[in-house]
């Protein structure tokens, strides 16, 4: 064996050596956490944070043994800060469009996409095309499926509450949203879960921690070690597990009334 080809398997050794050490978190080190106003995910009430984006980010800074913060931005505010300055996403949605946009530390919650109606449910991309309306909170991942499939009937809004009122008002045919936050945001704004039907999901909506690529490696690493930490033991299926519950409850046949199963479950928390 060569003298070069001793010193790269040395040098091999020394890395994978490294990669079993334990990290630490440099002194002072601070972590700046993004999310969005999601309920249940994230329930902001006045100054006040709760759900489970703030259970799982209290966890994962936990096991890094680092300070943070969390701030709560609209989406497309979220993603412009993640990809300019050196903060993490508590969960966004992983699309092909994102892949190199930033690291992707683990997957938080695998959720639904569907047509919410008060109407006959709407179970299929087709089906929306035909509808007049279409209402979307916009520049999301909702948004971008809807776009990427060719629907051109969309009314776009800030905020799923006006998609809520805009559909009990009749002014759009159905809203596409996920399973957990449109069970929420009916039961919020005081509707009648009866009235509404979920259709059959119609696109994965994968809820991934995401970094941006202007924190240094290791502080990624340390981050992605945390997350698995916490996955491993078993917190991050309980800390999700209201989530999971709903999407569970709402996965039903085509033509079913999913709705009030779904508002049951929430009203069991």
């Amino acid at each position: 064996m060569n003298a070069r080809r001793r010193g790269l398997l040395r040098g091999a050794a020394a890395l994978a050596a490294a990669a079993t050490l334990p990290l630490r978190a440099s002194p002072g080190e601070r972590l700046r956490f993004l999310a969005w106003e999601e309920p249940p995910l994230l329930v902001v009430r006045g100054r006040t944070h709760s759900g489970p984006a703030v259970d799982l980010v209290r966890a994962v800074a936990g096991r890094a043994g680092v300070d943070h913060s969390l701030e709560v931005l609209p989406v497309p505010r979220l993603l412009m800060v993640l990809e300019h300055e050196p903060a993490v996403a508590v969960c966004i949605t992983r699309l092909a469009a994102r892949e190199r946009a930033f690291d992707w530390i683990g997957e938080v919650h695998q959720d639904r996409f569907r047509f919410i109606s008060v109407g006959p449910p709407v179970h299929s991309l087709a089906q929306a095309s035909a509808l007049r309306r279409v209402g979307v909170r916009g520049g999301t991942s909702l948004h971008r499926t809807l776009v990427d499939a060719g629907l051109i009937n969309l009314e776009t809004v800030p905020s799923e509450d006006q998609n809520v009122r805009k559909l009990v008002a009749g002014r759009i045919d159905a809203w596409f949203s996920n399973t957990f936050t449109a069970a929420a945001r009916i039961r919020d704004a005081g509707f009648a879960p009866e009235a509404f039907r979920m259709g059959s999901p119609v696109a994965d909506n994968p809820l991934w921690m995401a970094a941006s690529w202007r924190l240094p490696a290791r502080v990624r690493t340390l981050l992605r070690r945390s997350f698995e930490a916490v996955a491993r033991d078993g917190s991050l299926a309980a800390i999700t597990a209201p989530l999971a519950v709903v999407d569970a409850e709402t996965h039903a046949p085509a033509g079913t009334t999913a709705m009030p199963s779904a508002m049951a479950a929430f009203e069991r928390r």
